[in-house]
């Protein structure tokens, strides 16, 4: 008897500091904490505990379990234009219950918001937690979107901790098909506030044509978030060195990496229901070139913005340089980046440090950036 009682008060206890989890870091402040930036730890493990009281939870998928979510069926076929229309062009978006964009609620809540809580069992809670205080300008919300066996090394570690220090986003979301992988994954979970991992289903086709590059998922579905929920969408290895407030008013934000390269989309603050990502997201059912690996994601968005440069703030020169040509930048030498919104730190710049003990002295652009973002200083330490 006494074993019970203790075991129901451990699941209250445990309930009780999820929701104190959520209610708090929905505003990015607690008191539990005074740290800069750890404001209620979340552990892998106590993380894993809480998705194993979703409704829909698989252990046995994959090494990696996750969330497999299968909408009710008294909550699906829902009619709603917005739904209908993201999955006509996808249908792994039948994950998703379709009320979500078209109820009452939905104009004035973070829909990724009430998609999470409903994921990990705590539905009641939409009304308290996912309101949004204004619907006039871009959300500050925070994506990021992995799919497949993605491990997180210490670039994307810090591109989260910039995130969440120079936006001071409501919430930031990880979404994708499984969790990242390794100890920077789990140094995320320990370190930074509000970091939701949202389960959502592997696109499988786009416009009935087979998907043959992992990227097309991700490009599909930060196009698909970002019109129905609007907010900003961050590549995990773009860092943010700034406020980027003044933005927010502006219906949508992005930026060339060059004339040759085109237009990127690794870096974009939208207002929900925007017109130029609704004719962006049109195109992969109109002209989708699945063998061709930027053409829907970057040359598309290019000749519409060429068509009428009134419709979005190009700011490529502040977010993408040093861009894709003089990536070299990052790894030879400096970059004066004092005007920058943000920095890619580009993949294929090599080599990328793995450790604070290698940024420390590094005289580069990246370990300038780096420190900067970790110890507020870019100078080396000495």
């Amino acid at each position: 008897m006494h074993k019970r009682i203790t075991f129901l008060i451990l699941i209250a206890f445990n309930s009780l500091i999820v929701t104190l989890h959520l209610i708090v870091t929905r505003q990015g402040r607690s008191f539990l904490w005074s740290s800069p930036y750890s404001y209620l730890h979340e552990s892998k493990v106590s993380f894993v505990r809480s998705l194993r009281k979703a409704k829909f939870w698989n252990p046995r998928k994959n090494t990696t379990e996750h969330i497999v979510t299968e909408v009710p069926k008294e909550r699906r076929n829902v009619s709603c234009n917005v739904f209908d229309f993201l999955a006509e062009v996808d249908g792994s978006l039948n994950s998703i219950e379709s009320e979500l964009m078209c109820d009452s609620f939905a104009q004035e809540s973070d829909i990724v918001c009430r998609i999470y809580l409903r994921q990990i069992g705590l539905e009641s809670l939409e009304k308290q937690v996912c309101k949004l205080e204004s619907t006039t300008k871009v959300p500050k919300i925070v994506y990021l979107i992995t799919f497949g066996d993605y491990e997180f090394h210490l670039r994307h570690y810090v591109a989260i901790v910039a995130a969440q220090r120079h936006v001071d986003p409501l919430a930031l979301y990880i979404i994708g098909d499984q969790e990242p992988l390794g100890i920077y994954w789990s140094l995320v979970l320990r370190d930074v506030p509000g970091v939701r991992f949202v389960y959502r289903e592997t696109p499988r086709q786009i416009s009935g044509h087979p998907i043959n590059f992992v990227q097309h998922k991700s490009d599909l579905v930060r196009l698909q978030t970002l019109y129905f929920n609007g907010g900003i969408y961050l590549d995990t290895d773009m860092v943010i060195l700034r406020n980027i407030d003044q933005l927010l008013d502006n219906e949508l934000s992005a930026g060339i990496i060059d004339a040759n390269v085109n237009m990127g989309n690794g870096f974009i603050l939208s207002q929900r229901g925007n017109n130029f990502i609704k004719e962006w997201y049109q195109r992969y059912k109109t002209e989708y070139k699945q063998n061709s690996w930027g053409y829907n994601s970057m040359e598309v968005s290019m000749k519409l913005y060429q068509n009428d440069t009134s419709r979005l703030l190009e700011i490529g020169n502040k977010i993408y340089r040093p861009n894709w040509h003089e990536r070299a930048l990052l790894t030879n030498g400096t970059y004066d980046w004092s005007k920058n919104y943000a920095m890619h730190i580009w993949r294929s710049a090599k080599p990328h440090p793995e450790s604070t003990e290698e940024i420390n002295s590094a005289n580069t652009t990246i370990c300038e950036v780096l420190r900067y973002i970790l110890y507020g200083n870019p100078a080396p330490i000495t």
